[in-house]
């Protein structure tokens, strides 16, 4: 159904005319919006462009381990477009943020994270875009 709701704002929109949210068009861009917010994903898998060694691999990342595979180092930053070290620092960085949050201190962060406070402190403003 959302195909054809997309081909046929496709085909209003090739008129050169702006989509309103009056008559017709308004009409098809509602359905639209009730049946994207139905959309769910539907894999049981962390990455399914992955084979089953490099998923393994990566949800082990995401969880905070260290993976010293380089084949699947190789192929995680392949399907990513992100380095293995890359994604480790921006998973540091999210539990540093929840840290953060619940009211932590920078050198109780570093602590509970067991990194050198100056490392958080200098990661925190490009990956995070604010300092801890």
């Amino acid at each position: 159904m959302i195909k054809a709701v997309c081909d046929e704002l496709t085909v209003k929109a090739k008129l050169d005319k702006p989509l309103k949210l009056e008559g017709e068009s308004g009409n098809l861009l509602r359905v639209m919006a009730d049946q994207a917010a139905k959309l769910s994903v539907q894999s049981k898998t962390t990455a399914p462009g992955l084979d089953k060694h490099s998923t393994l691999a990566l949800s082990q990342i995401l969880n905070g381990q260290s993976v010293t595979d380089l084949a699947s180092a190789t192929s995680i930053q392949e399907f990513t477009g992100y380095s293995v070290k890359e994604i480790e620092s921006c998973i540091l960085m999210r539990e540093a943020f929840k840290l953060s949050r619940s009211g932590r201190k920078l050198e109780q962060i570093a602590k509970a994270l067991k990194q050198p406070a100056e490392i958080i402190a200098a990661m925190a403003q490009p990956i995070l875009g604010q300092s801890l």
